[in-house]
């Protein structure tokens, strides 16, 4: 498998970079990206690729690539900014993603940030939730489509797919609080448990329904959401929330 310990095969990948054949220059990209910040030298094919390529694959493999390789890809900054224009949703995702970890403002990344998480075709939910807490590190906490994330929590049903969206909700405050369901499943999680107890008590103080939510969980058997309830001090009496 090609990774970090590839290094020496970065020249071969380079050249290959220049081939005709698509699927050829996709899967040196994916390679030179899997090697990461050892594939240092491929940034210049790389940004040839965002300057030239048609194929809406290759380049978002090559900003992908351009991503890992880390902060000696900051020269692809003029490229990248250029193909944050690009009219495929998941190549302006991708290039948001990368100009966000290079350091690199730009109007627009907010916006290719939100509509990548949106959009079915984005096969990687990882980089969904990169993406969310790219937009929360900016200040864009209220533009996360925290929906989506729950979805893709619900539907992957993964202890670290849980971890990762408590994260986020924990940047979120308050308005994490249509993620209530998917922490206090979290709280069953040794990884998770902690930050979810904490975001639950937070969104719990402003919002009746998640302090029902934990009743209804406490009765399901969850000892996390009666720690959550004991965190918060005065709670309403039960009959008066469930009823």
């Amino acid at each position: 498998a090609i990774g970090p310990q590839a290094q020496g095969t970065v020249s071969a990948l380079v050249r290959a970079l220049g081939d005709e054949d698509a699927e050829v220059r996709r899967e040196c990209a994916e390679a030179l990206g899997r090697i990461g910040p050892g594939a240092q030298e491929a940034v210049p094919g790389l940004i040839q690729r965002l300057r030239s390529d048609e194929d809406q694959i290759v380049l978002r493999s090559a900003a992908k690539a351009l991503r890992r390789v880390g902060p000696a890809a900051k020269d692809a900054a003029p490229a990248l900014l250029a193909t944050l224009q690009d009219n495929d949703v998941v190549v302006r995702f991708e290039v948001a993603l990368t100009l966000q970890a290079l350091g690199v403002a730009a109007k627009d990344i907010p916006s290719a940030l939100v509509n990548g998480i949106l959009d079915p075709t984005l096969q990687d939910d990882f980089d969904r939730f990169r993406a969310a807490e790219a937009l929360a590190t900016m200040g864009q906490a209220d533009e996360i489509p925290l929906e989506k994330l729950v979805e893709v929590v619900a539907n992957r049903d993964s202890e670290t797919m849980r971890a990762m969206a408590v994260d986020v909700m924990a940047q979120m405050g308050p308005m994490a609080k249509k993620g209530r369901l998917t922490l206090i499943r979290a709280l069953s999680d040794q990884g998770a448990r902690a930050t979810a107890t904490k975001v639950l008590a937070e969104i719990a103080r402003v919002d009746r329904e998640t302090v029902r939510a934990l009743y209804r969980a406490c009765a399901d058997g969850n000892a996390g959401a009666a720690d959550v309830l004991s965190a918060l001090g005065q709670i309403p009496p039960l009959i008066e929330l469930l009823g």
